[in-house]
């Protein structure tokens, strides 16, 4: 089982949508906290649907529960808390939100799930970090992460 990743900053439409096709990623899991900024450019909540039907053939699904709270993403930006801080924060948040599970659900039933978000690198980007909450769930040890 393979778990993929992709931000959509410091991409082209072109360049993301290619990954996507060449992936043959069938779901996309949405976990940013605001999908509909007018800074997502091609990839707002409001079009996505749309592009990913027409040109990769995947569905879409947002999980806010998966996303950081205002307040704790506005800490993190605003240089209020620490990146090692706001990890252990918007984790424990996450695993007490029944969102992690229903992402895990998801990953074992579809086949070719992506985690989107913004970051164009997954380093420093809490979808990574949602990726290995979710190998660590799984206990047949069969799922891998890959982060385009």
């Amino acid at each position: 089982m393979k778990l993929y990743t992709i931000g959509f900053t410091k991409k082209s439409a072109s360049a993301f949508f290619g990954l996507l096709h060449a992936h043959r990623i069938r779901l996309i899991i949405d976990i940013r906290l605001h999908p509909d900024s007018q800074l997502s450019g091609f990839a707002r909540k409001s079009d996505l649907p749309y592009f990913l039907s027409a040109l990769v053939k995947a569905k879409y699904m947002h999980m806010v529960s998966l996303a950081p709270s205002e307040e704790l993403f506005q800490s993190y930006r605003k240089g209020g808390i620490t990146l090692e801080l706001y990890r252990k924060e918007l984790m424990q948040c996450i695993k007490e939100r029944t969102g992690l599970q229903e992402c895990f659900s998801l990953v074992e039933k579809e086949n070719r799930v992506c985690l989107l978000c913004s970051e164009a690198s997954s380093n420093e980007c809490h979808r990574s970090w949602i990726a290995e909450a979710l190998v660590d769930m799984d206990t047949s040890r069969s799922l891998t992460i890959d982060h385009l």
